[in-house]
């Protein structure tokens, strides 16, 4: 990864930056409380290999991307960083541009025909099969697309749906439920 332009943000590459950036800014008897300021969980054994880098790694580890996310924007708030600035703005799924593309879902029939419009841009054309299948096209928040946002975006893009005795919530998970099948037809082994 060039420095300052990272792919795509992983909770590794992040869990790196959050490190390289505490080990630079707090001295080894200050980095405990500093990690509790910052909200970075308890771990424990933390101190394996005793090493700053190695303890902030240790108590970040298995935390998901979207709350390391939420940390290292506190630690930005205090300690400015230019790698890790941009893996916060590479925290989600982004174009080019910096916005999200290509969440296209729940396909009802034959998957859509998709071609690339655009490789410079990622821009994606649905040439076939656009009204089988969701396309969400509007901008993720940091912590990703929650029901209740997939929600508003169900009734405010699919109205003719309004008459219906469901709920816009109802309607939306029976169509996800009937496309993915019954719950019952998971297997686990």
């Amino acid at each position: 990864m060039i420095r300052g332009m990272p792919d795509r943000t992983t909770a590794y590459s992040l869990r790196d930056a959050i490190a390289e950036v505490l080990w630079g800014a707090y001295k080894d008897y200050e980095l405990e409380a500093a990690c509790d300021g910052f909200g970075i969980p308890q771990h424990e054994n933390p101190w394996t290999h005793i090493s700053k880098r190695v303890y902030v790694r240790n108590r970040l580890t298995g935390v998901q991307l979207p709350q390391m996310l939420d940390i290292a924007r506190r630690i930005m708030d205090e300690h400015v960083d230019d790698e890790l600035a941009s893996l916060i703005q590479g925290g989600g799924l982004r174009g080019v541009d910096g916005e999200m593309k290509n969440l296209i879902f729940a396909a009802d029939g034959p998957k859509p025909r998709i071609v690339l419009a655009d490789a410079v841009s990622n821009t994606i054309d649905i040439v076939d099969g656009a009204n089988r299948c969701l396309v969400y096209d509007r901008p993720l928040a940091p912590v990703g697309l929650t029901w209740g946002e997939l929600v508003a975006w169900w009734s405010q893009t699919y109205p003719e749906t309004a008459g219906t005795a469901l709920t816009p919530a109802k309607q939306l998970y029976a169509r996800l439920a009937r496309l993915a099948g019954p719950p019952s037809s998971v297997h686990r082994q």
